[in-house]
């Protein structure tokens, strides 16, 4: 019992820190959407997901600005970035069959939207 209870102690630290980085980012995403008009939405997240609902003529640029947002280095832990993956469809399922890893904003500029959308 007290084995358990230490271990559990002991990822305390890393799952909160994890689900602070993305709930603040889902904060970013949403002032971002509003900052520049658009009708997207961050509206859920499942485990480490942010899941957005956008019209088809919003689809690219929100997920740019996800992209980003999520890209971007995190203070509280170190300025460290972490890598995502990319995601677009009809639903959670169709996104994260189709997902693609990013790990730098390097990476979001070679992103193929097109292939994503349209497979």
């Amino acid at each position: 019992m007290v084995e358990e209870q230490a271990r559990q102690a002991g990822n305390f630290g890393s799952q909160s820190s994890a689900a602070y980085s993305i709930r603040a980012a889902l904060y970013r995403i949403a002032i971002a959407f509003e900052r520049v008009g658009m009708s997207s939405y961050p509206f859920d997240c499942v485990y480490d997901s942010i899941i957005t609902e956008s019209p088809d003529d919003e689809v690219q640029d929100a997920s740019h600005i996800m992209a980003q947002e999520m890209l971007a280095p995190v203070p509280e832990l170190d300025n460290h970035v972490f890598g995502i993956e990319l995601g677009i469809g009809q639903n959670w399922q169709e996104s994260e069959k189709n997902a693609k890893k990013l790990y730098s904003m390097a990476d979001l500029e070679n992103f193929n939207f097109e292939e994503v959308i349209h497979g």
